[in-house]
């Protein structure tokens, strides 16, 4: 391998995405592809061995989804830039990213180059992104800081707020827990004002994007 060659991993839990991908990213000069992983646990151990330059990673995958993947990447402190391919093509999600430290976002249905120059300026340390704007970046964490507000809440609203998201009810949770109902009621509001979430559909959608339901939920 030449020293100056971009190293990558490919995370999808998609095999005709993956084998795509790879076809198109080994086409090109200076990028080898180290491997892949079908989902998020596999991409953690992958990258952790294998430290490669760049890692593309899918948002949607069963059980640890691409945001928990890019904490968990963040928090080991790994070189490894990460550049998001998802089928969201919101701002919302975009912006959410890279926020938990994406350095590239691209829709699947943009053109391929556009994975290929997402790699190659993310290897390069500069961010790279198909759905906002370097100004709409800037100003959303400028307001907000690159900050995860699931970081903010306490382990019991986590609890809470993840069985909330698996369809329990208050009852329910109270009886897993060993709390009251009414207990369970004040972490899961307080989590909801935390994360920005008004509805159960919105807190579903949340731990979807987050990979926090069981694989057996997706």
């Amino acid at each position: 391998m030449s020293s100056t060659e971009i190293t990558v991993v490919i995370v999808d839990d998609h095999a005709v995405v993956r084998q795509g991908l790879r076809a198109v990213l080994e086409s090109e000069a200076g990028i080898q592809v180290l491997g892949e992983a079908g989902d998020g646990a596999g991409a953690i151990k992958m990258i952790e061995e294998l430290k490669p330059q760049v890692a593309v990673v899918d948002l949607a995958m069963p059980g640890i989804g691409g945001l928990e993947v890019l904490r968990r990447i963040r928090d080991t402190k790994t070189q490894t830039q990460i550049v998001v391919l998802s089928m969201y093509s919101d701002k919302a999600f975009a912006l959410e990213a890279l926020g938990f430290g994406a350095m590239g976002y691209v829709s699947k249905d943009a053109n391929s180059s556009e994975v290929v120059k997402a790699v190659r300026e993310a290897a390069r340390g500069r961010r790279y992104t198909t759905i906002v704007t370097e100004e709409e970046v800037r100003a959303r964490f400028d307001k907000r800081g690159a900050s995860d507000p699931f970081e903010m809440l306490s382990p019991r609203e986590r609890e809470v707020i993840c069985l909330a998201a698996e369809g329990l009810t208050n009852n329910d949770i109270g009886d897993k827990l060993f709390i009251s109902p009414r207990t369970a009621e004040i972490h899961r509001g307080a989590a909801m004002k935390k994360l920005g979430l008004r509805t159960h559909v919105e807190l579903v959608r949340y731990a979807i994007r987050r990979g926090l339901l069981p694989s057996e939920e997706r």
